[in-house]
């Protein structure tokens, strides 16, 4: 028969392994959230910049389609899957210059996140509108 002694060091050694499988367990826990998190973010973020793009297709048809003047702003159309999820993309008309360039800023919001963009456009030499430049300016 072992001593008291005995078992007592042995349940101690046990109660620390366990306490270190645990700690473990529980770090790859908080690992993964992490990453998971991170990933989240990074869909949402190329979410964001997608309709961003699509915003400068818009505005390049806008401009096309009709006369524009500084401070003009409106909605871009989106997916019902995108407004479900409280997605919104506009645009607005920050400066027309007498050459006939434009900056236009696009806005695009997505679960909570929001991406800015401003566009140049110019007329080209078929009288047709081009993107000159695109940069995000806040994310």
């Amino acid at each position: 028969m072992r001593s008291p002694r005995r078992r007592g060091f042995v349940l101690l050694f046990a109660l620390a392994i366990f306490a270190l499988v645990g700690v473990a367990i529980l770090a790859l826990a908080s690992l993964q959230a992490h990453d998971g998190r991170r990933t989240a973010q990074r869909v949402r973020d190329a979410q964001l910049e997608q309709m961003l793009l699509a915003g400068a297709t818009e505005v390049k048809s806008h401009l096309e389609e009709a006369p524009l003047a500084a401070d003009q702003s409106w909605k871009i159309e989106l997916p019902a899957a995108l407004t479900d999820r409280g997605a919104e993309l506009d645009a607005r008309v920050t400066l027309m210059q007498m050459d006939g360039a434009a900056t236009v800023t696009i806005h695009a919001k997505i679960d909570g996140a929001t991406m800015q963009q401003s566009t140049q456009f110019a007329r080209g030499g078929d009288r047709h509108w081009q993107l000159i430049s695109a940069q995000i300016v806040s994310n």
